[in-house]
């Protein structure tokens, strides 16, 4: 199951858990990068990844996302 039809089945309430875990270790996440993670328009880092699919118990290989190498930085 992918992430829009997860929120499909769950709703407003499963939208809100979803973006509420993510608030919790991103405070600057906002709902228009949960609407685009959601509609597939961008891409969510490994960690946002790992969060939405902890929430939503999608399997993380079933997830888009991108690897950012921080240590780079």
């Amino acid at each position: 199951m992918h992430l829009k039809e997860w929120i499909k089945r769950e709703g407003a309430a499963g939208r809100r858990r979803v973006f509420d875990a993510i608030k919790a270790k991103y405070p600057s996440f906002t709902q228009v990068s949960l609407t685009n993670y959601i509609k597939g328009q961008r891409i969510p880092d490994f960690e946002i990844a790992k969060i939405i699919s902890e929430v939503t118990k999608i399997p993380i290989f079933l997830l888009s996302w991108r690897f950012v190498n921080k240590s780079m930085e």
